[in-house]
């Protein structure tokens, strides 16, 4: 493997807890090792982006790829929409789905003769599925602080 292979499966994570000095955090690796990373608030520590990705459980963590980019973790909509999702489902944004799954979406619908199933991006399949969905109506769409507060006066959540 070359060098620039090496640094682009590499990431970055900041622990933004570590104000008083590095923390200790372990990854446990396929083998059942569990190797230790020292990681501090001021300065990215270097890692396999698979090591790094795993630090995307707590947003206390930020996680860069090699080329800078902020690595978001996905935010669990089953729990913030109260949707009862059937066993063996998820909830899951367009752009989240694989190219084959997208297609297959775009070509149940009317008006897509012009999607292509390999030259049609990722992002234009999920602007046309978004198209023919109907909007919600004005201040209708709650957002996640009033779903938090709905929740927090009824007793459910942390």
């Amino acid at each position: 493997m070359t060098e620039t292979q090496q640094k682009e499966d590499a990431g970055y994570v900041v622990d933004t807890l570590a104000l008083l000095g590095p923390r200790v955090h372990g990854v446990k690796l396929a083998n059942g090792v569990l190797k230790n990373y020292e990681l501090f608030a001021d300065k990215p520590v270097e890692m396999p982006l698979d090591h790094a990705m795993r630090f995307l459980c707590a947003d206390t963590f930020i996680v860069t790829d090699a080329a800078g980019k902020i690595l978001k973790p996905l935010e669990n909509l089953e729990h913030a929409t109260n949707v009862p999702v059937p066993y063996g489902f998820v909830l899951a944004r367009y752009e989240e789905l694989s190219r084959d799954a997208l297609v297959l979406r775009c070509k149940l619908l009317p008006g897509s003769e012009a999607i292509h199933p390999k030259k049609t991006s990722v992002a234009d399949m999920a602007a046309f599925l978004l198209s023919t969905q109907p909007k919600p109506a004005e201040g209708r769409e709650p957002s996640k602080e009033s779903l938090d507060k709905l929740f927090a006066e009824n007793g459910v959540g942390g």
